[in-house]
């Protein structure tokens, strides 16, 4: 009879593999949940950019003023509407206004606000026809919309923020912040 060499693990090699994956797993979960963290923000981030870029686009295609405000007329985190006004009500309505698109509600774990008209009981962005931003009582206005996760502090609630800028200009851009006292990523009425 012929022998033949088995090869296996020993169940001690195999304890040791595995308690190395759970280390490696242990080490590399904060960082994955950061990932993620970062990736929702970008994702919710950059539709709200393009949502308002929208807006301005459709404004000035239309020659009328277009909107970008909650789906409920008062509330960021239940969902947004952007819409041409072509009543000139200054609000949606389903005969008369073209609906441009549609955002859904945000999950619980983050909170939209804003400054300026997109701030307040009845909060909104308008642009006129020819794209800059306007405020209904007082003509042009700039914005800041930010965009975290709740339930951080100090350095950590600064990286889970994004904050979306919205210039007199009519120019739309995005950044992280890297302070609370950032003023590169605050609106100004000088850009």
């Amino acid at each position: 009879m012929s022998k033949h060499n088995q090869r296996a693990f020993t169940l001690i090699e195999l304890l040791v593999v595995l308690a190395l994956l759970a280390v490696l797993l242990m080490l590399a979960a904060p960082s994955f949940r950061d990932l993620q963290r970062s990736s929702q923000l970008s994702s919710h981030t950059n539709t709200l950019v393009a949502a308002l870029h929208s807006a301005k686009n459709e404004a000035i295609k239309h020659n009328s003023p277009s909107y970008l405000q909650p789906t409920d007329g008062s509330n960021w985190a239940n969902g947004w509407i952007v819409f041409v006004d072509s009543d000139f009500d200054e609000s949606y309505s389903v005969n008369t206004d073209t609906k441009i698109m549609e955002g859904e509600a945000l999950p619980n774990s983050l909170a939209l606000s804003g400054t300026g008209t997109a701030a307040g009981g009845t909060p909104y962005v308008s642009f006129d026809g020819s794209g800059y931003p306007r405020n209904k009582s007082s003509g042009p206005g700039n914005l800041t919309m930010t965009l975290k996760f709740n339930g951080f502090s100090g350095t950590e609630d600064i990286q889970n923020t994004r904050n979306i800028i919205l210039a007199i200009t009519g120019r739309v851009r995005s950044c992280r912040p890297t302070s609370a006292s950032d003023d590169n990523c605050k609106s100004s009425s000088t850009e």
